[in-house]
């Protein structure tokens, strides 16, 4: 299961999720001692170890498994500093302004 933090606990031990499509909605997880946490900071990258720290309101996480007590959380940050580099979709990198005259 995936979608967007909503909030977190204070104690850190469980956080609201958002999900969308047709079953989307509002989910409480509720993280085990055993729980790995893991960072993606790129798309292809392998997922390095995090902690509870990481999870903060508005990151993306995908759940596994998506019923039950999650044995592991992966949070996705590349999205915002993608956004920010400005990257073309196909690689070709930034788009460039016209130059009005």
């Amino acid at each position: 299961m995936s979608g967007k933090i909503k909030s977190v606990a204070p104690d850190g031990k469980s956080f609201v999720l958002k999900t969308k499509g047709k079953t989307g909605g509002t989910v409480t997880e509720t993280l085990a001692d055993s729980t790995r946490i893991l960072v993606k900071t790129a798309r292809h990258a392998k997922a390095q170890p995090g902690a509870v720290t990481d999870l903060k309101a508005g990151k993306h996480v995908k759940v596994t498994p998506a019923a039950g007590t999650p044995t592991r959380v992966v949070i996705r940050q590349w999205a915002k500093t993608h956004k920010a580099a400005a990257v073309h979709r196909r690689g070709k990198g930034p788009k460039k302004a016209k130059a009005t005259a």
